[in-house]
């Protein structure tokens, strides 16, 4: 190796590991923020897929669906259901048929 360029990777590399240690320490000093806005980026984003595809940006709208289907709650082992009759009920009191009283005896289980 050249003596000129050894100084010189030196000085960059001490460069970078204070450029880092001060990130780093930002970082510490506004931690709660940061998780507070990463936080909010995971939670908004699935809102945001439907109304990418809806406004023809189909490319960021599946990049939001591929994230999340690891989280998809629709597979069926994902699903909170007891024996094939799902606990979750529709909202304002709309049952589906299958789930009133009576129907649930009826209902093949697999």
């Amino acid at each position: 190796m050249n003596s000129t360029l050894a100084p010189d990777l030196a000085a960059r590399r001490r460069a970078r590991a204070i450029a880092l240690n001060r990130w780093v320490y930002r970082l510490s000093q506004h931690w709660f923020p940061w998780t507070i806005a990463l936080l909010s980026l995971w939670v908004i984003l699935p809102w945001l897929a439907p109304v990418f595809m809806r406004w023809g940006w189909e490319g960021p709208a599946r990049a939001i669906y591929g994230l999340y289907s690891l989280q998809c709650h629709q597979l069926p082992q994902r699903s909170s259901s007891y024996e094939g009759v799902f606990v979750k009920r529709r909202a304002a009191g709309a049952i589906h048929p299958r789930h009133r009283r009576g129907a649930a005896a009826s209902c093949q289980v697999s």
